[in-house]
């Protein structure tokens, strides 16, 4: 496990891998999961230090362009509360488009008209409604349950007991999976680069080779330079000892 020391390249990378989340419409803590995956940190931790970090940066401008971070795609917005009558008429634009084969979040998208922070916007709204509306379902099945029977079986008991065991298990796979693919796609990203970096090491050993044929024939020129001089050595001595026996 990592220290709490974050260098401007990690907090740089975090920042990254945020605005990658938000560009594609997916939950921040996916971000934070996957960050937590390649420096080994816990994702509580590093969502943590996130929200820390966008305070601190939002008044360190300097700070900002040292590390490259445009801060203002990482600032908070402003709470806007529904109206009931605005959070009535967006539920039910929103389920006319479902019943007719949309997805949710393309029915947030579409409402949207592009703009991911309100789509998640809207695409959250609708959900907590769905999320209340259908607990006071299961509430109001629970109250007229419990007025037939006030004391539970050994069925019921063990019932929720098997739901409940479900539920972990559930919630443990779907973790697990996102884990697993994000440690794919990390897999992935370190085996380019390694090809890359390959590719690099055979460019410098092809251009070694080139600089030791061009090392090679110099110096086999200077080797034959050193022979021709050697000659002309040995004629200029020859001369000079016939010119001394002349003089004799």
């Amino acid at each position: 496990m990592k220290s709490g020391f974050w260098e401007d390249e990690e907090v740089k990378n975090l920042f990254s891998e945020v605005e990658i989340a938000k560009k594609h419409g997916k939950a921040l803590r996916f971000a934070f999961l996957n960050h937590a995956t390649k420096y080994s940190r816990k994702s509580d931790s590093v969502r943590n230090y996130y929200y820390h970090e966008v305070d601190e940066l939002s008044v360190d401008s300097e700070r900002c362009q040292r590390i490259g971070i445009d801060i203002d795609k990482h600032k908070k917005n402003e709470i806007s509360f529904f109206t009931n009558l605005e959070e009535k008429k967006l539920i039910e634009k929103i389920d006319e488009m479902v019943k007719g084969g949309t997805s949710v979040r393309k029915a947030c998208l579409n409402l949207s008209e592009g703009n991911i922070d309100t789509m998640i916007r809207y695409q959250n709204k609708y959900r907590n409604f769905k999320s209340k509306e259908n607990g006071n379902k299961k509430n109001i099945n629970n109250i007229i349950e419990f007025r037939q029977q006030k004391v539970l079986t050994d069925n019921d008991i063990n019932s929720l007991f098997m739901g409940l065991v479900r539920l972990v298990k559930k919630t443990a796979y779907e973790d697990a999976k996102d884990k697993v693919k994000i440690e794919h796609n990390n897999a992935n990203e370190m085996l380019k680069k390694a090809l890359l970096d390959i590719s690099r090491r055979d460019r410098q050993i092809e251009n070694l080779k080139d600089e030791y044929k061009k090392l090679k024939l110099e110096n086999q020129k200077l080797n034959e330079q050193i022979i021709g001089y050697k000659c002309e050595k040995a004629n200029l001595l020859s001369l000079n000892e016939k010119l001394n026996e002349e003089r004799k």
